[in-house]
């Protein structure tokens, strides 16, 4: 620790006193001119880090040098050997424009085999350290005895079934993953596609609980243009590999483009799955069809999988597919004690109000609260566009732990027909307390209606199930 300290002092007062440039020939001079070219090493100084030796298994002696200041790189420099001596071949400053390269590795580059030759592409880290790394990624051509810039951006690029695939943690549970993929084109990585999977605290589906994934999927075609689409429900990416192979089961996705939403529920054919002998395929075959081309998913869509084989999803499910606003998500999300004393609440739970989501994030507790108790103190007018969020507020529990409480309250159903929002809540909260009357429960529930155009709107729920039930909330708003 303490030489490490030493060294960010000695490369802070360097770079205090010489430029970018000069502190890179500093490093050239002293440690890259004075190796021996049959010498392998990867080293680290006080002004930065350098690799020699046959680099790239090209057959020629290379050496990559990064200068730093600190935990910044600030400028790259490649030499190869030749008639007797270390040749400059690239040089590239690193803090020109609004580059800002960081990283907590002592070493700022490594090698990889990104393209399937078994030679290594260099990679210099431009943020993060250890396992997860975002990096550029540079070729080196021996026939012409050049470094070329080939990509960056990449996120822990591996070399994967004829492509460069990078994926990443994005939370706590094992499907909170990003993924993304790009290819080989003239020379250069071409992004393909980028993919970000994740589970939020609380969201269920409707209808069973299941919790619901999130994936928002960024497309790109030949001209590098993009396309986004993301879905809602328990359809996971196979971009990000995760599920694999689960048994068939029915799914419910929300599919988000710009033209609009629609509502997917699919029920598996299982005796046709058998006799095609595709059910541990039964997730990809789904999330193929919904994120390869989400345009045009039908029922007549015939998907290629990876084994090559081609299935027509009529033939191993029943489909319909509609236009919709309602979301088939809610979230349960618990008021504690410490949220309360930051929020005035209407006088009499059970109690319910509209507001339009906008910026909300019902993930966080004490930001989904506020936004319920504002709506419920004092309506926000809707106007055509806004994504309308419906609270439920349900009577306090006591005694009961919130999460055997979460887990016990179901919505069941949710459907919004000619102006009228239905809502069933079923709740079991156990056969009895567990814990001391002053432990409180109070349940939230949020909805989403999605889009809705001008008009007036009732909101009826009913819960059953409740220890101070059967109760029933009606709510009246409009949207301008």
């Amino acid at each position: 620790m303490a030489h490490f300290f030493v060294r960010c002092l000695v490369a802070g007062c360097l770079l205090g006193k010489l430029s970018a440039a000069d502190l890179l020939d500093t490093l050239v001079r002293d440690r890259v001119l004075t190796v021996p070219p049959d010498l392998t090493r990867s080293k680290v100084y006080p002004e930065g880090a350098v690799a020699s030796g046959d680099l790239f298994k090209s057959g020629k002696r290379t050496a990559v040098v990064v200068a730093r200041d600190v935990d910044r790189s600030i400028a790259l420099a490649c030499f190869v050997h030749r008639d007797g001596d270390w040749r400059e071949l690239f040089r590239q400053s690193l803090i020109e424009g609004d580059q800002i390269l960081t990283t907590s590795d002592e070493v700022p580059f490594s090698f990889a085999d990104l393209d399937g030759d078994a030679k290594p592409e260099l990679l210099l880290t431009e943020k993060g350290g250890g396992d997860n790394r975002i990096v550029r990624v540079y070729r080196f051509d021996a026939e012409q005895a050049a470094m070329v810039a080939a990509g960056s951006g990449l996120r822990n690029p591996q070399w994967h079934e004829g492509a460069v695939r990078g994926e990443w943690k994005l939370g706590p549970t094992a499907g909170d993953i990003g993924a993304e993929q790009h290819r080989w084109v003239d020379g250069r990585l071409q992004p393909m596609w980028r993919s970000a999977q994740s589970y939020f605290v609380h969201e269920y589906l409707i209808g069973g609980g299941e919790p619901a994934v999130r994936v928002q999927q960024e497309l790109f075609d030949a001209a590098g243009l993009l396309t986004t689409t993301s879905t809602i429900g328990n359809l996971a990416s196979y971009r990000n590999r995760l599920p694999v192979g689960e048994q068939p089961r029915p799914l419910q996705v929300l599919v988000r483009e710009s033209k609009g939403r629609r509502l997917v529920q699919i029920t598996p054919k299982e005796a046709d799955l058998r006799s095609a002998n595709r059910t541990q395929q039964w997730d990809e075959i789904f999330s193929r069809a919904v994120f390869a081309e989400p345009a045009a998913f039908s029922a007549d869509l015939t998907v290629t999988l990876s084994d090559g084989g081609k299935v027509k999803l009529s033939d191993v499910a029943n489909i319909t597919t509609a236009p919709t606003t309602v979301s088939p998500t809610y979230q349960f999300l618990p008021i504690s004690d410490e949220v309360r004393r930051t929020i005035e609440e209407p006088a009499a739970p059970t109690a319910i109000a509209s507001t339009n989501a906008g910026t909300i994030d019902i993930t966080r507790l004490d930001v989904a609260a506020r936004a319920w108790a504002s709506a419920a103190a004092k309506p926000t007018p809707l106007i055509t566009g806004d994504d309308v969020l419906v609270f439920l507020r349900l009577p306090n529990l006591t005694g009961y732990p919130p999460d055997q409480i979460e887990t016990g309250t179901l919505v069941t159903s949710l459907t919004l027909k000619d102006g009228l929002a239905e809502v069933s809540v079923t709740m079991d909260p156990g056969k009895k307390a567990s814990l001391p009357p002053k432990d409180v429960t109070r349940p939230l529930i949020a909805l989403s209606l999605g889009w809705l155009s001008k008009g007036s709107y009732r909101v009826k729920a009913t819960i059953t199930g409740h220890p101070e039930g059967p109760l029933a909330v009606e709510h009246h708003f409009s949207v301008q």
